[in-house]
């Protein structure tokens, strides 16, 4: 995925200014910086919830414009920090709302394989089952 000299504002407001970014299949990164740096228009822009306002994103050749939403689906996944969740669900069950767009009705043993790996991958295996409103502090 780059971000081509992307950039955003917010009525008179520049949240983001000439930005690039390239990030490799595979790679985890981390983002941080002060309240109203961009951080969260930044992720915004990169999944496509928002546009740019000039600049290019794109996935692979493929400009992020022209990805249909069902197919962006499947190339990404956004669970965001203001979640509300009403039920109670387990971890397991969050992290299969990743798999959504790759199957109809029930999940396979191919998507509880790659929610498995995902969670042994961030470290919070041990946590499936558990609860996700009581760690979430919902």
């Amino acid at each position: 995925m780059q971000a081509i000299d992307i950039s955003k504002r917010y009525g008179s407001t520049v949240a983001l200014d000439h930005v690039a970014l390239t990030v490799e299949a595979g790679d985890s990164h981390a983002l941080v910086g002060r309240n109203g740096a961009g951080k969260s228009t930044l992720l915004k822009l990169l999944s496509g919830q928002l546009r740019p306002d000039s600049g290019e994103i794109r996935y692979g050749d493929t400009d992020l414009r022209s990805i249909a939403a069902p197919r962006l689906a499947t190339i990404r996944a956004i669970l965001s920090q203001n979640v509300q969740i009403a039920f109670p669900l387990r971890v397991r069950e969050v992290v299969m709302m990743g798999r959504y767009p790759h199957f109809l009705g029930r999940p396979g043993a191919d998507d509880e394989r790659v929610c498995e790996d995902v969670m042994r991958l961030f470290d919070v295996l041990a946590m499936a089952d558990r609860d996700f409103l009581s760690l979430s502090g919902g």
